[in-house]
């Protein structure tokens, strides 16, 4: 699968480090004071899944407290190609998980896509390209969605996200 490979690609980058946790007792406590808990870590509530075939993917991935959908057309007729990207929620408090909503905005707006931002609901788009440029995109997007896992428990403020974008 073209756009499976390209994104994996991306999500399994050295530069992506996937056991670094930084863990924000704070926030935890809070949810822990809402009534909520973590679920356990063999819940259904951790699965992710994906449909993949040769030249379509879509990837629903589950990264802690948020979801990511990602629905891909990458074959060789560019009319017909597509990247969506769906991303909600987090583990941060609100403040926080906007704050990385501007930060997955800012990069995938320099990469090409049309976002549209609600609270700690992003949308982003990336309409026809051909499949060479559709494949640098998500292999970009994985990297992306690797750098930004946990992210809201570390964000302190506009301009750490600004830096954020730039170093991206």
């Amino acid at each position: 699968s073209t756009p499976f490979q390209a994104l994996w690609k991306g999500l399994s980058h050295p530069g992506v480090q996937w056991k670094q946790k930084p863990f924000d007792w704070d926030a935890y406590d809070k949810i822990e004071l809402a009534g909520g808990g973590p679920p356990k870590k063999d819940s259904f509530a951790f699965a992710s899944y994906a449909v993949v075939s040769a030249d379509y993917l879509h990837f629903n991935l589950r990264f802690g407290y948020h979801f990511t959908i990602v629905d891909v057309m990458c074959g060789d007729n560019s009319a017909e190609n597509h990247c969506m990207l769906r991303f909600a929620g987090g583990g941060g408090d609100y403040q926080q998980m906007s704050w990385r909503i501007d930060f997955l905005s800012g990069v995938l707006e320099r990469l090409g896509f049309n976002v549209d931002k609600k609270g700690d609901l992003l949308e982003a788009k990336l309409p026809g390209n051909s499949k060479e440029m559709m494949s640098e995109s998500l292999d970009m997007l994985g990297r992306l969605l690797g750098a930004s896992k946990l992210m809201d428990m570390v964000l302190d403020g506009e301009t750490m996200v600004d830096e954020c974008i730039n170093d991206f």
